[in-house]
């Protein structure tokens, strides 16, 4: 029974094994937040981000160039399958990694004991990182698609 699983961990490496957890649960979190929607507006809760971000933050594995795919995919494919045209779904999915991307850029860089919220200062630090990510998003997402 080991050898089955020495070769199965052997043939799939972790960062993919990782990156299909992660396009599940973008999947899900992005129908979740779909279908959350009234018609025709955009969902006023969107989970998704939050989930991809906090997922590469305690798992690092995940924040590989698959990973990074694989919230991709989960995002443009619960579009897709949800009834959104593709240029739409590929402006406001490159708006969703364009912002987790910069709050990444901005949590990976700072002191270990304030990304792991060990300190009273870490939550503005959250919160600047979340603005920021916002921010960077809106520049592409808000315009007209």
């Amino acid at each position: 029974m080991n050898a089955d699983m020495e070769l199965r961990d052997a043939a799939v490496p972790e960062a993919w094994r990782a990156a299909g957890v992660l396009f599940a649960t973008i999947f899900l979190a992005t129908l979740f937040g779909i279908y959350s929607r009234p018609v025709g507006f955009l969902a006023s809760i969107w989970p998704a981000n939050a989930i991809m971000l906090g997922l590469m933050l305690r798992n690092p594995v995940m924040a590989q160039a698959p990973g990074w795919l694989a919230g991709f995919a989960g995002f443009m494919i619960g579009d897709l399958l949800t009834g959104a045209g593709l240029e739409k779904a590929l402006i406001l999915n490159i708006a969703n990694i364009i912002s987790i991307s910069t709050a990444y850029a901005i949590l990976t860089r700072l002191p270990a004991e304030i990304s792991e919220l060990r300190q009273p200062v870490s939550m503005l630090w959250i919160v600047l990182a979340s603005l920021a990510g916002g921010f960077a998003s809106g520049l592409l997402g808000g315009s007209p698609a």
